[in-house]
């Protein structure tokens, strides 16, 4: 019902093929031997290998990102109302009228063409970390901005949901949403703590990923045939594919644990009525399957 804005680059190339038939002269054979001789207006340019100022202007954002510390907090996409709201599943859970859709589509195609300046700066500032860095802040601010702009086309009942359906996204991580940590009233030594935590189980995740795949690797050594597509459904993959599983279910729970065992038993509560209801995309996912059927 909402619309994404985006914008589509949309490459074209030509393939020229050329063929001869009969008997072929010595200036064909010479041809053929020698490969044919191209005038100016034949030649296809190779690609610069020189990047483009969009490509090092990615790279650069990129590499922007990776030095940045790691806060393991959730990030924008997986918590802001404009996102959740993409979602057909979420826009019925919280019981969007058409009315509202409508009013919500007009809002985001404003949003999007106000934000747009500011996204092509920051784009085209790659040489310029300032300038960069000043565009990226306004980007963010004017998304948090429009996130707070949103709910008012909203219910306060709605408004309650989506922050309940975004609290549940971002898992145990929520807590270390400003927002959530300041309901809970946590003090600053346990949301280091909570953010150590995360930090010590995705050091233990990456190793522990390492060791899987030299042991998948060790398997796949031992088939006659090499396949990775016979190997995927080998009693062997599957049954480290099981095991895996099993293991990573005994470690988000330990995690889980750990950090519940920081909050007091009233911060637990109230944490757990800030996630509301449990919330299912695929109930409503099957009840729109349901009533397609019916028609």
């Amino acid at each position: 019902m909402l619309r994404t804005h985006a914008a589509t680059l949309i490459i074209a190339g030509c393939f020229v093929a050329a063929t001869t038939q009969g008997p072929a002269s010595p200036d064909e054979l010479k041809q053929r031997r020698d490969g044919p001789s191209a005038s100016k207006s034949d030649v296809v340019p190779k690609k610069s290998a020189v990047p483009t100022a969009v490509d090092q202007s990615r790279k650069d954002a990129a590499l922007r990102e990776f030095s940045r510390p790691r806060t393991f907090a959730p990030s924008n996409d997986e918590t802001k109302i404009s996102e959740l709201l993409k979602s057909i599943a979420v826009q019925k859970e919280v019981k969007i009228t058409s009315k509202q859709a409508n009013e919500l589509d007009v809002l985001s195609g404003s949003q999007f063409e106000r934000i747009r300046p500011w996204m092509e700066m920051r784009m085209n500032s790659s040489s310029d970390p300032e300038a960069w860095a000043a565009a990226d802040s306004m980007c963010k601010k004017m998304t948090h901005d429009f996130d707070q702009e949103l709910k008012g086309f909203l219910r306060r009942d709605q408004a309650r949901r989506l922050s309940q359906i975004s609290i549940q996204r971002a898992g145990d991580r929520a807590l270390l949403m400003p927002e959530v940590a300041d309901a809970l009233a946590l003090e600053p030594e346990t949301r280091t703590a909570i953010r150590n935590i995360f930090e010590d189980a995705a050091a233990k995740e990456k190793e522990w990923v390492s060791l899987n795949k030299e042991a998948e690797l060790r398997e796949y050594s031992k088939l006659e045939v090499k396949s990775w597509e016979n190997f995927r459904k080998s009693p062997a993959y599957l049954n480290m594919r099981d095991q895996q599983q099993r293991e990573m279910k005994v470690r988000g729970d330990n995690t889980h644990r750990q950090i519940y065992g920081l909050l007091l038993a009233a911060q637990r509560r109230k944490f757990e009525n800030m996630r509301g209801e449990p919330f299912d995309p695929e109930v409503h996912r099957l009840e729109e399957h349901t009533d397609s059927m019916k028609d």
